[in-house]
């Protein structure tokens, strides 16, 4: 009853589930996985207290990437109206962020367009008299 032909296909059979358990198939088809992609770096925060003189500009430097997202925050004090002419400029000095004359407290957050130093400016060039004190917080957040 039990003939070659069937010992060959229940070797086959046999081979086959083996194969599929060493594979770790166990019946459910192959499994592949997505590749890893790497974490993004962690975000860059910086603190700074700055004392603009009257009838000075001041530029702070931030090194960023393309498609990075670049916040801030700062607060003035100082002179009758603790205000500040504020702007910041591209790596190519396109100014990408007017905010002409602010005060008190600012946020700001956009994604930068390339990659290099965004020149964050604050000018007390209308004061001829009040020191403009400038606490601020960037924090720049990797694209990849």
């Amino acid at each position: 009853m039990w003939n070659m032909l069937t010992t060959k296909k229940v070797i086959w059979v046999l081979l086959i589930l083996s194969l599929f358990t060493l594979l770790g198939c166990g019946g459910r088809g192959i499994q592949f996985q997505a590749p890893i992609k790497p974490a993004p770096a962690p975000p860059v925060t910086q603190k700074q207290a700055i004392t603009v003189a009257p009838g000075v500009s001041k530029v702070i430097f931030v090194s960023v990437n393309a498609s990075d997202r670049l916040t801030g925050t700062f607060t003035i004090q100082g002179g009758s109206g603790d205000d500040i002419d504020f702007s910041v400029k591209d790596p190519s000095g396109n100014v990408v962020l007017n905010g002409g004359r602010v005060s008190d407290r600012w946020q700001f957050d956009f994604v930068c367009a390339s990659t290099g130093s965004y020149q964050i400016s604050f000018s007390n060039s209308f004061s001829i008299v009040s020191n403009k004190a400038i606490n601020l917080t960037t924090t720049v957040y990797h694209s990849q």
